[in-house]
């Protein structure tokens, strides 16, 4: 089964029904733990537990909307928006998606190293340093100089490999 959305809740003193950060708070005011503790956890903020089978549901419905001509692809940069960047991605692909869009090529090398083959593009600008790289693993880069696509080039014609671009 995979996890399911949930809020922290809790109730005060008052009989006043707390949610969100507050219910946390509360929470772990009462509990035994050290002020240390529980100030890294207040400090830590909020957490979402993602219900994968309501995404993978969403993006099948977004394939639907789309049409059989045209592909989606999950942005799953940012560890997904915190959200964890490998299962969302596994579960978007077993869903239908066909692309998987990061910000940096860091984000598509890990994704790669969970052994998730899908087509990868990075949006953001390709750090120059990593585009051989990219280009090793399969992994789609966006250009939007001359200067970057010229590195591109480059690295492709070292490797003898073509470089799958999006031009910006």
């Amino acid at each position: 089964d995979r996890p399911r959305s949930h809020c922290e809740s809790g109730r005060s003193d008052q009989g006043v029904r707390l949610t969100g950060l507050a219910a946390i708070i509360g929470n772990l005011m009462q509990s035994s733990r050290s002020s240390r503790d529980r100030l890294a956890e207040i400090r830590a903020g909020t957490h979402a537990v993602i219900d994968l089978d309501r995404y993978a549901a969403n993006i099948r419905a977004l394939s639907r909307l789309a049409g059989p001509e045209k592909h989606v692809m999950a942005i799953v940069k940012a560890n997904a928006y915190g959200h964890g960047a490998i299962e969302c991605s596994r579960a978007a692909m077993d869903a239908g998606c066909v692309y998987l869009g990061v910000a940096r090529i860091d984000e598509a090398l890990q994704i790669r190293a969970a052994g998730i083959r899908a087509p990868i593009l990075v949006i953001g600008p390709p750090n120059p340093v990593q585009i051989g790289t990219a280009l090793d693993n399969d992994i789609a880069l966006t250009v939007a100089t001359e200067a970057s696509l010229d590195i591109v080039l480059e690295q492709s014609a070292q490797r003898s490999r073509p470089a799958t671009v999006h031009i910006k």
